[in-house]
């Protein structure tokens, strides 16, 4: 028989044994999520380091991703489980395991204005509601301004539609895209006649591009519809949470950032290309000043003194709320003239 001092040490070591057992698992399981939590970290750092390095070179990549690692996209933060990591360039960003990192610029001419899209496999489709000369050109444009990957991974696919009930998607990448843009001119009685309400468009984002005399459209909330006004500038529609709202846009960054990547992401572009503009815009209406003032012979002083004013317009109207039509409208014809005048100094031989 078990005198009960041998009994008590049995029951003590049962108890300490569940308790040292207990311990190793939860220093296990602890061990565990600091590991997985460290992989974030790390894959968060090593996409804002390649990012940065896009951004700063030019040359595009792509990156293998968690798809589920980023919960929300909320510029410039990008929020995980393992915390918020800040990646301060203006971004175009969708969720996806394998994304392009890719950078583009809008070409002033005497400036360049860079951002980046970070973006998985997409498709996206135009939808041009009548044969209009305006509407070709904001198709051009902006596949101008989306990556052309015909050599790169993962792929950006264009289509156009609908015909009755048929959604035309010939997977075209951009160059390919844009010679088709010619046989829809000619042809465009044949291939449309709707605005694809209703048709099974399947996983492409659409952009419906508005006649001006357009008052009524449909769209859901994985697509867009376009009204050009001025330029280079016009509404954009979007649908918000079933309710569709405008937005000004001043250039084809904005129309793609609402498409792409939401109202949040343009917001802060907004700011930040209106920041950029009104800083080089200075700087470079100064520099124009200065060889305008050093008494430069004959066209090369007057283009110079011109340019110096157009700048200093395109600066003041930086300033301006990027949401007022008629202020984007004058800034567009600012920043058109400068690059018309800065063309002229270069074939001049002035620059």
């Amino acid at each position: 028989m078990l005198s009960a001092f041998n009994l008590f040490k049995i029951i003590f070591g049962v108890i300490i044994s569940i308790f040292l057992i207990f311990m190793a698992f939860r220093f296990s399981s602890s061990y565990m999520e600091i590991g997985e939590a460290s992989k974030k970290v790390s894959s968060l750092i090593n996409m804002r380091t390649i990012a940065e390095d896009v951004y700063s070179s030019g040359i595009p990549t792509n990156l293998t991703i968690d798809s589920n690692l980023i919960k929300f996209y909320s510029p410039p933060s990008f929020i995980s489980d393992a915390g918020t990591m800040d990646i301060n360039l203006p971004i175009i960003f969708r969720k996806g395991n394998e994304l392009l990192i890719y950078r583009q610029k809008l070409d002033y001419e005497w400036w360049n204005y860079h951002f980046l899209f970070i973006i998985p496999e997409t498709h996206i489709g135009f939808v041009p509601t009548k044969n209009d000369i305006d509407i070709w050109t904001l198709m051009e444009n902006i596949t101008l301004m989306l990556p052309s990957t015909e050599k790169l991974f993962p792929k950006m696919y264009f289509g156009a539609g609908c015909k009755s009930n048929t959604f035309y998607r010939p997977r075209f990448e951009s160059k390919k895209f844009l010679r088709a843009i010619g046989l829809f001119k000619v042809d465009y009685e044949n291939m449309f006649d709707n605005d694809c309400t209703g048709v099974n468009t399947y996983d492409y984002l659409l952009v419906k591009i508005l006649p001006e005399e357009t008052t009524e459209f449909n769209i859901d909330e994985k697509s867009i519809a376009v009204l050009p006004v001025s330029g280079n500038v016009g509404y954009v529609y979007i649908n918000k949470s079933g309710k569709i709202i405008s937005k000004v846009y001043k250039n084809m960054i904005d129309i793609i950032a609402l498409l792409l990547s939401g109202e949040e992401t343009y917001t802060y572009i907004s700011k930040h290309y209106m920041k950029r503009l009104g800083l080089a815009a200075f700087i470079k209406a100064r520099e124009a000043n200065m060889l305008a003032s050093k008494g430069l012979m004959g066209i090369c002083g007057t283009k110079y003194g011109e340019l110096a004013n157009i700048l200093t317009t395109v600066a003041d109207l930086s300033k301006r709320d990027y949401e007022s039509i008629d202020d984007m409208i004058m800034l567009d014809e600012a920043l058109e003239k400068s690059k018309k005048v800065y063309r002229e100094l270069r074939v001049m031989g002035c620059d």
